[in-house]
């Protein structure tokens, strides 16, 4: 991603597995409201779009620009986040296989085999 050599070029911000945190993911995951709330759309039980269900890419561009491009305003909308970072620009993967067909395709330039 270069303004000048790749201006249409995208940043990709890969995560890995945290082992640090199961125990507590496990907890929180095997509530009521947060098993009903994360498996209530029937859109994650199917095959979706490779970048990850739009609600969870809004939420991660909310996050990140709460926590990340503007961490000094407290008071941000969620509206306001996503006027910074738009969800249509970000993705996500489920591992380091998507994750690097992601990134291959964010670094090659049209033409690269």
């Amino acid at each position: 991603c270069d303004p000048y050599t790749n201006p249409r070029g995208h940043i990709p911000l890969c995560m890995s597995e945290n082992k640090l945190i199961i125990e507590l993911l496990g907890v929180r995951l095997l509530q009521i409201e947060t098993a009903s709330r994360a498996f209530s759309d029937s859109s994650v039980y199917c095959y979706n779009n490779t970048l990850g269900l739009p609600g969870a890419r809004e939420a991660l561009a909310y996050f990140l620009a709460k926590h990340f491009l503007y961490p000094e305003r407290t008071n941000m909308t969620f509206g306001d986040a996503l006027s910074y970072i738009r969800p249509e620009l970000v993705c996500y993967g489920a591992g380091a296989s998507s994750l690097i067909s992601h990134l291959a395709l964010c670094l090659a330039e049209r033409g690269d085999a």
